[in-house]
């Protein structure tokens, strides 16, 4: 399995990279992205194409990458996103998938996110939380229950953990967009409902011995009960 990638034009790099240190990455079966920009999606296509591996994204995601607008023309900024959506996709060597893998069927709901499917990999269920689409259009949040993981994309990310080359690369859209989300207004309030889901999942796992831990797209992942929040 392979979580979100990184932009596409380091593909050939990081599968050197797996080679030499003893992964091989033909083992990669599946993809799961957590939404279809290009710092996340950008190896989905050639994993897909070069090793046979399905990719599991929000059914939206396809929309995105044939519109090459990652607001899908939502928020109050989707104006400059299109021409934003291709000008990060043709310097990034974005390739999208030429297919992406229905979810397995699951219903319910998990601190105010549908759940609108689910993957299984391996031992690990991951229910699919759809955004409000406060960051982009075709969001999801993968979420296992149980052992308290959350694969949270551009959310929940530990500042505190990224180096100053991290920091500097994530700024550059603000020269270019002033934001990367496409309602910043609703991104914190997804923000404030993933945080208390969160918390009190971690209070219960804790009684029981265990803990929550985030995965963010960017940075380190992190024990809830360590947030700084």
């Amino acid at each position: 399995m392979h979580g979100d990638t990184n932009f596409g034009v380091y593909f050939e790099d990081v599968a050197a990279w797996l080679a030499a240190h003893g992964f091989d990455p033909a083992a990669t079966t599946a993809v799961l992205a957590t939404h279809p920009d290009a710092d996340h999606a950008g190896w989905a296509g050639p994993i897909q194409e070069r090793y046979g591996a399905k990719v599991y994204m929000h059914p939206d995601a396809a929309l995105v990458f044939e519109h090459e607008d990652r607001t899908l023309g939502r928020g109050p900024l989707h104006g400059i996103n299109r021409p934003f959506t291709r000008l990060v996709c043709r310097l990034s060597g974005m390739v999208a998938p030429k297919s992406i893998e229905p979810f397995e069927q699951a219903s319910g709901e998990h601190g105010g996110f549908k759940v609108i499917g689910k993957v299984t990999v391996a031992d690990l269920e991951l229910l699919a939380l759809e955004s409000l689409g406060g960051h982009a259009a075709g969001q999801v949040f993968y979420f296992n229950p149980e052992r308290g993981f959350l694969f949270s994309g551009d959310y929940l990310l530990d500042a505190a953990s990224l180096s100053p080359r991290e920091r500097d690369a994530l700024s550059v859209h603000k020269s270019l967009l002033t934001s990367t989300n496409t309602d910043s207004a609703l991104f914190g309030r997804e923000m404030g409902m993933l945080k208390s889901a969160e918390s009190v999942l971690d209070a219960r796992l804790r009684r029981e011995g265990g803990r929550a831990m985030v995965f963010p797209g960017h940075g380190d992942f992190y024990a809830v009960e360590q947030a700084g929040w």
